[in-house]
C-alpha cells in the first residue's frame, strides 16, 4: 500500500518562464489598430471613386493614385500579417 504518494512520483523540473521581450511584442490592441488602418481601403477607394466622377481627374493621376494605394495597402497588410504572426507565437513556439 502506498502511504505517500510523493515517494512514487518521479522528480520532474521545474518549467521556466517563457522569454517575452514586451518592448517588441504587440498585443491584441496593436493587431485591432492594424485591422483598423486596413479598413481604411474602404474610404480611399470612395475618394477615387470622387475624383473620377465627380473631379474628372485625368487617368495618370489615377493611375498615380492606384500604384500608391498598391504601395500603402501591402504594406499595412504585410504589417497585419507579421503582427498577427507574433501574436501566435512567443519565443518561436505557437501558443
Amino acid at each position: 500500500m502506498i502511504t505517500n504518494v510523493q515517494e512514487t512520483l518521479p522528480d520532474f523540473p521545474e518549467p521556466e518562464p517563457a522569454q517575452i521581450d514586451l518592448e517588441t511584442v504587440n498585443d491584441r490592441f496593436d493587431f485591432e489598430q492594424d485591422i483598423f488602418n486596413c479598413w481604411h481601403i474602404v474610404n480611399d477607394i470612395k475618394q477615387l471613386y470622387e475624383m473620377v466622377s465627380d473631379r474628372d481627374t485625368s487617368t495618370d493621376d489615377i493611375a498615380n493614385v492606384l500604384l500608391g494605394m498598391q504601395t500603402l495597402y501591402d504594406d499595412r497588410f504585410s504589417q497585419l500579417m507579421t503582427n498577427f504572426e507574433q501574436l501566435l507565437t512567443v519565443n518561436g513556439d505557437i501558443r
